[in-house]
């Protein structure tokens, strides 16, 4: 819901809205909290330079990448398709596809903590494999 999350000033009933958005059930106190004492000038700021199409193009990067992408999106997050994310042309995606973790939302690393960082382990695992498979770009070699 882009004009929630575009909102300067939120409601009580928005600042449940947008935790239900974000965290489906799993949102804890803290979090409601957090959104609720969040400055809405970091959301309008972020909502108008997305429109603009300011940032990074995040589609060319993950399709011009010359190093692993790991692409995970919970089943159930309303901020993406999964099918436009499924079908993004990228050569160096892990495992060859995309992965969806099922009974999570936007925030699948919280949802689904375990399986989330099983994933994030063993990519991290090949992408230590890649790295010295091949030669680093000079720039990557002095960061």
């Amino acid at each position: 819901d882009m004009l929630l999350a575009s909102k300067e000033v939120f409601s009580a009933r928005d600042v449940e809205r947008y935790a239900k958005l974000c965290y489906g059930d799993n949102a804890t106190p803290e979090m409601i909290e957090a959104i609720r004492r969040t400055d809405g000038r970091a959301r309008v700021f972020l909502s108008r330079s997305m429109m603009r199409g300011e940032g990074g193009d995040q589609r060319m990067i993950v399709e011009q990448a010359t190093v692993p992408v790991a692409l995970v999106n919970g089943e159930h997050d309303p901020m993406i398709r999964l099918s436009y994310v499924a079908n993004l042309n990228c050569g160096t995606l892990w495992d060859g596809h995309t992965i969806v973790l099922e009974n999570a939302g936007h925030a699948a690393f919280r949802d689904a903590p375990n399986r989330f960082n099983a994933l994030l382990l063993r990519f991290a695992a090949d992408c230590e494999t890649w790295r010295g498979s091949v030669e680093m770009p000079a720039a990557a070699r002095t960061a």
